[in-house]
Order: C-alpha cells, then sequence, then structure tokens
C-alpha cells in the first residue's frame, strides 16, 4: 500500500478587508520626509566618521562629507544639544 502525502489547500480569506495601520489614526502621525540627503541621513554619516576616526575637527567633517558650512555647523551644535556628540575647540569627539 502506497503513503500517499495529501496536500491540505490553502484558503486565503479574500473577504477581509485591509486594515488600516492604527498609528496613522493618531493625532501626531507625520509620514518621515525622504532619508536620502536629510539632515537624518548626515546625522548618521557624521556618526560613523566618529566612530571610524575618532576625534575629528569639522574642517575634516566638511571635506569627507561635502557640506556647506553653515549646514554642517547647525547640524553638529543640535548633535551637541541632544547629547550624542561633544564638541572642545576643534575636536568632535563622543561623549563618555
Amino acid at each position: 500500500m502506497e503513503n500517499h502525502i495529501r496536500e491540505r489547500p490553502t484558503f486565503i480569506n479574500l473577504s477581509r478587508k485591509r486594515e488600516i495601520n492604527p498609528n496613522r489614526k493618531s493625532v501626531h502621525y507625520t509620514k518621515q520626509k525622504p532619508f536620502k540627503g536629510s539632515v537624518r541621513e548626515i546625522r548618521g554619516k557624521i556618526i560613523r566618521l566618529l566612530l571610524k576616526q575618532g576625534p575629528v575637527c569639522p574642517d575634516l567633517i566638511e571635506h569627507c562629507l561635502n557640506l556647506r558650512k553653515d549646514l554642517l555647523l547647525s547640524i553638529l551644535q543640535r548633535m551637541q544639544f541632544d547629547g550624542l556628540i561633544k564638541i572642545k575647540g576643534s575636536n568632535i569627539y563622543f561623549p563618555r
């Protein structure tokens, strides 16, 4: 006698409506802007550079990331305010 394995049919419930993401119902819900070219992307690049190089000067970051000085300084100030980096003299580094 041969053993036959019967495959069970797969049923997909097509009548079920697609549910809306409950987060979108929140009053505070906003879609993030595209990541490419954003300040978030630049902050990530700065962090990766600091991880790789250690303490660096703003000129090196400006050169490596090809950024305008005013944009870089505003991002660095915000990162310092957020506690991600420390700026002392001409050195930028991670806090201990």
